[in-house]
């Protein structure tokens, strides 16, 4: 079984600057041929993930690795419309390291017994009001057609959302409130 990865790198502006940060997927079945059909996957992710993310995050670049490779065999920017495209209508945009999740079951245990799950984050998070962590039912249910998609076998033609094992992902949830993840500029807390 073939396992391709693409990554998807983003920014969004942290704490006076630009700060970006990426999604690794990797991906199982008939990894891409060559540069435009590597262009073609990427576009196609980003276009599933803009409906999960607020406007003020900007897709930037894209790296393929074929099978087995440890660098990068191909590169390119994002195509088409590079904004999220997720409606701020009555939500409150949180801090940069605030971020939502979606994820995957895989089937697969731990050497504790404890369920491996493909998750993945989405900077910045939005809530339903001012001080609170709960995210909407409007994006859990974008979130869950994004993660449905990945699953379904339709990016460039079979790929379908797996681990580096190749263990493919199954049943997806999305995020009921946000958490957080540190960013690069965030730093580390004094001891």
């Amino acid at each position: 079984m073939s396992v391709c990865k693409l990554v998807t790198q983003k920014s969004f502006a942290y704490r006076g600057v630009q700060e970006e940060y990426a999604n690794i997927y990797h991906l199982s079945g008939t990894q891409p041929a060559d540069q435009a059909a590597w262009q073609s996957l990427a576009d196609a992710v980003k276009d599933l993930e803009r409906p999960i993310l607020s406007p003020v995050v900007t897709f930037t670049s894209w790296l393929g690795y074929n099978d087995g490779s440890d660098t990068a065999d191909y590169t390119g920017l994002h195509t088409g419309t590079l904004t999220g495209s997720y409606s701020m209508t009555s939500q409150i945009q949180c801090p940069g390291d605030d971020a939502m999740w979606v994820r995957w079951a895989t089937g697969d245990r731990s050497s504790s017994g404890k369920p491996i799950f493909l998750r993945k984050y989405f900077h910045p998070a939005v809530t339903l009001a001012a001080g609170g962590d709960s995210i909407s039912s409007t994006w859990r249910t974008a979130a869950a057609t994004y993660g449905a998609a990945m699953t379904a076998g339709g990016l460039a033609g079979t790929l379908k959302i797996c681990r580096p094992n190749g263990h493919l992902g199954t049943t997806v949830l999305a995020a009921s409130f946000v958490t957080t993840r540190t960013l690069k500029r965030r730093g580390r807390r004094p001891s």
